[in-house]
Formats: structure tokens, C-alpha cells, sequence
């Protein structure tokens, strides 16, 4: 049964740097999985921190994470997406899918919510690259050094 627990998290500068930090919680404050689980505790952490001149950060983590590329759009995402940062309806980015499509060969068929390419599109995926080069040729050093063999998860 989920359990309700509670972070408190900052954003600090130093050195014209920013960075995230998060409150460590002594243990008689968590959980075994080391969360805190007092509110009273947290908020009281974070009223501490807001009031807080100085700040002394007392450890440091660095990690590398290794992410795996998203799936290629459906036409839903692609919509969401386009929407939130180009704020284009849906009709505009399913008329601009198509016509990259049928004009410019430079996507795959849009009219689809699948995110994996069918092994049989394989063989046009330098087609592809090539139509979108052709199309914008600021892309064409960038497209030169992808390797068109490569099998992803898509």
C-alpha cells in the first residue's frame, strides 16, 4: 500500500551556476526506503531553507545516466507536441505530416498512432534522410554522419 512521504527540493546558485539540491532527512525522520515521512519535518525544513541567506551544500552527487532514445511520434504525440511548443492545432500539424509526406517523402505515413517502423520500411530510410537534406540542406553535415544501418528500438 502506497505510503505518503515528503521532499524538499531547491534550486541554488553559486558562481553564476544553478543547480538543483534535494534535503537529505536524518533517519529517525524516513521510512526504510529512506523517505521522510513526517510533514510537519519537511515543511519545517522548508521554511528554514526559504529564510536561509547562505546555503552550505554538505555533499555532492554526480551521476551519468544513460537513456534510451523516445519512440518516433504517433500522430497524437506529434500533435501534443507541436501543440505545446509551436501551439498549432491538430489540423495544422496533421495537413504539414502529410504534406512532408506526400511532397517531400521526408516522414513516414502520419495517419498512424504506431511507434515502431515495420521491418518492411527499413530500406527507405535513406530515402528518407536524403529527402530531408534535399529539403533543408543545413541538415545534409549532420545527416552524412548518421549511420544508416543502424537498428534502433523503433
Amino acid at each position: 500500500m502506497p505510503k505518503p512521504y515528503w521532499q524538499v527540493k531547491a534550486q541554488l546558485t553559486a558562481g553564476g551556476l544553478t543547480f538543483p539540491a534535494q534535503w537529505v532527512p536524518a533517519k529517525v525522520y524516513t521510512d526504510e526506503e529512506k523517505r521522510c515521512v513526517y510533514q510537519n519535518i519537511a515543511q519545517q525544513v522548508a521554511q528554514l531553507c526559504q529564510q536561509a541567506d547562505v546555503t552550505v551544500v554538505t555533499e555532492c552527487e554526480t551521476k551519468r545516466e544513460k537513456a534510451a532514445a523516445p519512440l518516433a511520434f504517433s500522430l497524437g504525440s506529434l500533435q501534443q507536441a507541436c501543440c505545446r511548443l509551436w501551439d498549432m492545432s491538430p489540423r495544422q500539424v496533421l495537413d504539414t505530416a502529410q504534406s512532408l509526406y506526400e511532397k517531400y517523402k521526408a516522414t513516414t505515413y502520419p495517419r498512424t498512432d504506431c511507434g515502431y517502423l515495420p521491418e518492411s520500411m527499413r530500406k527507405g530510410i535513406p530515402s528518407v534522410l536524403d529527402a530531408i537534406g534535399r529539403t533543408d540542406p543545413e541538415y545534409a553535415p549532420l545527416l552524412s554522419q548518421l549511420d544508416k544501418t543502424m537498428v534502433s528500438r523503433i
